[in-house]
């Protein structure tokens, strides 16, 4: 479907399809998922949601409690500009990379979103969170334990950043519980705001 602009898919949508891949759709420009979608349960690494080589995607957005799948690899998506995903999403995955998203300017993920460990802590050193060379990314929000249990959280040329708000102020959030250490390596002269880690 060559001339295919937008996806919006309603709430609880598509509870057995085991992937979603969207490959080579040179005009697709927005990808709205609703809520309790692509809920198969499985540990099985082939359950995967595939964004790729989308040149002229600016929006993908994500509901609640949509994704319980293993994999999510988002690459070659130069124009897109927002990423967002719901609370309770892509419990399964184990690395998130976020690399060469040349367009990219925010991105928000919810609660619980990117863990096993629903509203607590673990550590897992399998479990990575890359972004990477995104340099005109601003924003960078992750709710109330999201990626509790992932062990590395890397940040790396993004000399745009502006906003990293991990958790909420006075609560307990758990986000990278068990990770060593938060590298920024980059010049983060513009950033104007680092808070609400807990």
């Amino acid at each position: 479907m060559p001339e295919l602009k937008s996806i919006e898919m309603g709430n609880e949508c598509f509870k057995n399809v085991s992937e979603l891949k969207l490959i080579g759709m040179k005009m697709l420009k927005r990808v709205l998922i609703g809520m309790n979608c692509f809920t198969k349960k499985s540990d099985k690494e082939s359950y995967g949601l595939y964004v790729k080589n989308c040149e002229s995607l600016r929006e993908l957005k994500i509901g609640n409690n949509s994704f319980e799948y293993s994999v999510c690899e988002i690459e070659s998506v130069g124009s897109l500009e927002v990423i967002e995903v719901g609370d309770e999403c892509f419990s399964n995955v184990s690395e998130l990379k976020l690399i060469g998203m040349k367009g990219l300017e925010r991105v928000l993920i919810g609660q619980n979103s990117f863990t096993k460990c629903k509203n607590g802590y673990g550590g897992d050193i399998k479990r990575h969170f890359c972004l990477k060379d995104c340099e005109r990314l601003r924003e960078l929000k992750i709710g109330r334990y999201s990626f509790s249990d992932y062990s590395v959280c890397e940040i790396e040329n993004v000399p745009s950043l502006e906003v990293i708000e991990m958790g909420e102020l006075n609560e307990e959030s758990y986000n990278f519980y068990y990770a060593s250490k938060l590298e920024l390596k980059s010049d983060c002269s513009k950033m104007r705001m680092m808070n609400r880690f807990a």
